[in-house]
């Protein structure tokens, strides 16, 4: 997966922090859209607020296991299912 192309898209999404959850809100025409969002928790939010655009899945994982305390197996499959989400998330402000 290449999340350095989805990367470009990012600016296209409203991000507002509660507690240890993020809420994504994509923006089209300089409006919220609410009715396509997602929660992520705080691995996610970790994520969405760590990728830049150099980051691949791998340099992903490596700030993951860094900052937490998580099954290594399990991690790369779950940052790429992340991504997915936010790849079909992203289909709606193409």
């Amino acid at each position: 997966m290449d999340i350095q192309k989805l990367y470009a898209f990012k600016d296209h999404f409203a991000a507002r922090k509660s507690g240890e959850e993020m809420l994504l809100v994509p923006v089209k025409k300089e409006v919220m859209d609410f009715s396509h969002f997602i929660t992520l928790n705080e691995v996610a939010a970790f994520i969405w607020e760590q990728w830049g655009a150099q980051d691949d899945v791998s340099s992903i994982v490596d700030k993951i296991n860094a900052e937490f305390e998580v099954n290594s197996r399990n991690v790369t499959e779950d940052t790429i299912s992340f991504f997915r989400e936010i790849e079909l998330l992203m289909d709606g402000v193409r």
